[in-house]
C-alpha cells in the first residue's frame, strides 16, 4: 500500500498563543505586552488562555522554554555537522549573525531579553533562563573540549572558563548590536574569539 502524506498540522489554540507570545515578547518585552494583545494576536478567547496557563508568568515560562528548546536544537545541529569543532562553532554564530542582519539588528535573543527584564521580579522566569544558559554553556564547553583534544586550542586552556567567557561575550555583543543598530559588535566577537584560520 502506498503511504499517504498526512495533512499539515493545524495549530491548536495553545500553539497560537505560544507563537504570539514569542513574537510579542521578542519585539516588545514581557511587561509591555498585555493579555488582550496576546489574545488578539493569537485569535483565541480568554477562556482558552486560562485553560492552558494559570497566569501570564506561567505562559511566559512556556514561551521561553519553547524558544530555548528550538534554539538548542539549532545549536546541536550545527555542532553535529562535519568539520573541525571551532569551525562548526563559528558557523553557528555566523548563522545567528545572518538572522540578526535580516532583522535589522533588532531585538536580540528572546531568552536573554527576558532574563534582563525579569531576573529581579520573577524567580520562576529567572530560573528558566538560568537553566537555558547552563545548557548552552555545556554545549559550548563540549565543543571546545573536542577542539582541545584535537590540539586546536592552546595547551592548558580552561575549557569551562572559555565557554563561560564566550557565552557572556556573545550576549554582550547582542546587547551592543541592539543599542548601536550595527553588526560590528558581532563581527568583533567572531574575529576575536573564533577567528578564521589564517
Amino acid at each position: 500500500m502506498m503511504a499517504v502524506a498526512s495533512p499539515p498540522h493545524e495549530p491548536t489554540s495553545r500553539d497560537r498563543l505560544i507563537d504570539a507570545g514569542r513574537e510579542l515578547f521578542w519585539r516588545r518585552g514581557f511587561h509591555d505586552v498585555g493579555l488582550n494583545q496576546i489574545l488578539k494576536t493569537a485569535e483565541v478567547p480568554k477562556g482558552s488562555f486560562y485553560h492552558h496557563f494559570d497566569s501570564k508568568e506561567a505562559f511566559g515560562q512556556r514561551v521561553v522554554e519553547d524558544f530555548a528548546d528550538e534554539s538548542l536544537a539549532v545549536l546541536d545541529a550545527a555542532l553535529a555537522g562535519d568539520g573541525p569543532p571551532l569551525e562548526k562553532l563559528r558557523g553557528f554564530f555566523e548563522g545567528q549573525r545572518e538572522f540578526y542582519e535580516a532583522n535589522g539588528c533588532c531585538n536580540g535573543c528572546l531568552v536573554g531579553n527576558v532574563g534582563q527584564e525579569l531576573a529581579e521580579t520573577s524567580d520562576v522566569l529567572r530560573r528558566t533562563v538560568e537553566l537555558h544558559f547552563a545548557r548552552v554553556r555545556a554545549r559550548l564547553a563540549g565543543c571546545l573540549g573536542e577542539a582541545a583534544r584535537r590540539g586546536d586550542l592552546a595547551d592548558g586552556v580552561d575549557i569551562e572558563l572559555f565557554a563561560d567567557v564566550l557565552f557572556s561575550a556573545w550576549h554582550g555583543a547582542l546587547l551592543r548590536m541592539k543599542v548601536e543598530k550595527s553588526l560590528k559588535p558581532i563581527d568583533a566577537f567572531l574575529d576575536f574569539h573564533l577567528p578564521r584560520p589564517s
